[in-house]
């Protein structure tokens, strides 16, 4: 899984495997089938709307769930259509001069058939893509008109294709069965959840695209004024995403949500040639959000001070010792080591490490931290939330999780997945366009017990590197993102790419800036060692990549200071200075030599 700072990232392929948990009630198929397809019948019907695009979507599902039959095999028992419609515009700058300035509208859909009932189904087979790759596969590209007939034509071709994949599927997980252990505790496939209706008012874009290209080149301008910056980059991105949804148990719902951001990105390189970038974004979700042009260009100069700061700085050699995380590089890191493994299909994988699996009602982190999940904030204290949603991409509300209570394990994050203990959605299934949906975070929000001020929480690691013998202690500011793997084959381990650390003098206190250093760690050993936290929290806004795709995220934490924590030394590659200044800079310059 990756936590990214910035931009709208690109689609990625599957890292890491889905459950293989099988579970079986072997009874009941044709009987739970038979009345939910009638109650399906009734819910289908439905208020009438006026929009064209879900009533064909509706017409068509109809049409499938009573229509797709083959011979002596099972009928559909649950259908689901998804589409999402998505404007997009992207301006990049640099140096003042407009490089990229592109919009795009594109539209996908996504079906979802499963054959066999609620206990066991075909979504149980993690192979089925893999089984099918050589036979013919529908595009999953939706019309751009408004044309009932085209949509239905491709939800049509699709529903036919799942529908024999589910039937390949569930036979194959059947067979399966013969070699399970009898000792296999049975948890269903899929959740039974109530219907909704919603129908959110469609919106616009928003976006002044000549007001933004103009804010692009000014900003851009600023990085005209550093010449040890040989490259730097403004993008400016503007994305609206349309969501149409219905099933077979009767939901049906229309969603909008915009997401914007600025990047400020620059590179140089020191005077050993270990290649320095540094990035400053904004993000908001709304017009009465946006940034000012003022706010901006000072975010900017702030970014640049540091990055010219970090050619200066001596590099830090690998470190375990005390380390006091600033609120976002804290929230990178319980995003990581902690949020990924709380996601409720990673209980259920033997293929993955489980790690808090027979936890429920235990301690898991120190008694003063509790852990929320809460995607239905829209902000925190004015800062908007980009983890934000109303609905997940399985039609269910999202809600608030009590994720840890006082360092106990109360729940996981939940999809239409169920695992043993916990049989029903929190509303966490997610996904990017086209990808099926797994539990994933919203806003993931550590809250904490008698705070400290930022003063004490120095004092605190002052003390804790004496008290060690160490003759610093370490401070992580600005962080880019972080990555971890939870998967039962590899380490059980994460990391997180700083920009910004400072070692803290133990006896004076002074604060000298360092480079070259990544944050690492294993999950249970890193948790438990938390000492303290600050009073105000922080948020880190960006996308989180992980096997149902790129996603919005958040996270909320206070400063953190662990009594032990571990950098290594990053992979920045050296190289040669360029030869020859920048012609921008060479203007003002007697000589070509850099």
């Amino acid at each position: 899984m990756y936590l990214r700072l910035f931009g709208i990232p690109p689609a990625t392929r599957s890292h890491g495997n889905g459950s293989r948990f099988l579970c079986v009630l072997a009874l009941g198929v044709l009987t739970v089938c038979g009345l939910f397809s009638c109650a399906a019948a009734r819910a289908g019907v439905g208020p009438q709307t006026d929009d064209l695009r879900l009533e064909a979507m509706r017409q068509e599902l109809d049409r499938s769930f009573h229509g797709l039959r083959m011979e002596n095999y099972e009928e559909p028992y649950f259908i689901s259509f998804q589409h999402w419609d998505i404007e997009e515009v992207s301006i990049v700058a640099t140096l003042g001069a407009v490089f990229e300035d592109s919009s795009n509208r594109s539209a996908r859909y996504d079906v979802d058939v499963r054959v066999g009932d609620f206990n066991l189904d075909n979504s149980e087979d993690q192979d089925a893509d893999f089984e099918v790759l050589e036979r013919y596969r529908p595009s999953l590209r939706a019309p751009l008109d408004e044309i009932p007939a085209a949509l239905r034509h491709a939800l049509w071709l699709a529903s036919d294709f799942r529908y024999k994949q589910a039937l390949m599927s569930y036979n194959r997980v059947r067979g399966r069965r013969v070699f399970d252990s009898d000792q296999t505790v049975e948890v269903p496939s899929f959740s039974r959840e109530r219907p909704v209706f919603d129908l959110m008012p469609e919106v616009a874009l928003d976006f002044d695209r000549a007001r933004w290209r103009e804010k692009g080149r000014k900003l851009s301008l600023i990085f005209k004024e550093e010449p040890y910056l040989f490259d730097s980059r403004v993008t400016i991105k503007a994305r609206l995403v349309t969501r149409r949804f219905v099933n077979t148990e009767g939901s049906v719902l229309r969603t909008s949500a915009r997401y914007y951001s600025v990047t400020a990105e620059a590179v140089t390189r020191a005077d050993d040639g270990m290649l320095l970038d540094h990035t400053y974004s904004r993000f908001w979700r709304g017009g009465h959000q946006e940034p000012t042009l003022a706010e901006l260009e000072a975010g900017a100069r702030r970014m640049i001070a540091d990055l010219v700061a970090l050619r200066d700085a001596p590099v830090l050699d690998p470190y375990s010792g005390p380390a006091l995380l600033e609120p976002a590089a804290a929230g990178v890191f319980f995003h990581e080591a902690l949020g990924h493994r709380l996601e409720a299909q990673r209980q259920r994988s033997e293929d993955e490490g489980q790690t808090f699996k027979e936890r429920v009602g235990e301690r898991i982190i120190p008694g003063f931290l509790s852990v929320v999940d809460d995607p239905t904030l829209g902000k925190l204290n004015g800062v908007p939330l980009y983890g934000h949603y109303t609905y997940d991409e399985e039609g269910v509300p999202a809600r608030r999780v009590e994720l840890v209570d006082g360092g106990i394990l109360r729940s996981f994050l939940l999809s239409r997945q169920p695992i043993e203990g916990f049989h029903n959605s929190t509303g966490h299934g997610r996904g990017a366009p086209g990808r099926r949906p797994l539990a994933r975070m919203g806003t993931l929000k550590v809250m904490a017990e008698g705070g400290l001020s930022d003063e004490e929480l120095k004092e605190r690691l002052m003390e804790a590197a004496r008290r060690q013998g160490k003759p610093f202690g370490l401070r992580v500011g600005e962080i880019l993102g972080g990555s971890t793997n939870t998967s039962a084959f590899g380490y059980q381990a994460f990391k997180g790419v700083p920009r910004m650390v400072y070692r803290v003098d133990a006896v004076t206190g002074e604060e000298t800036l360092v480079r070259g250093v990544e944050l690492v760690g294993t999950p249970l050993s890193s948790l438990n060692r938390v000492t303290f936290v600050g009073k105000e929290p922080g948020v880190f806004n960006g996308y989180c990549g992980a096997e149902s795709g790129w996603v919005p995220v958040s996270a909320v934490a206070p400063a953190t200071l662990f009594d032990e924590f571990e950098l290594q030394r990053s992979p920045k590659p050296k190289e040669r200075k360029q030869l020859l200044r920048a012609p921008w800079a060479f203007e003002q310059s007697r000589s070509d030599r850099p």
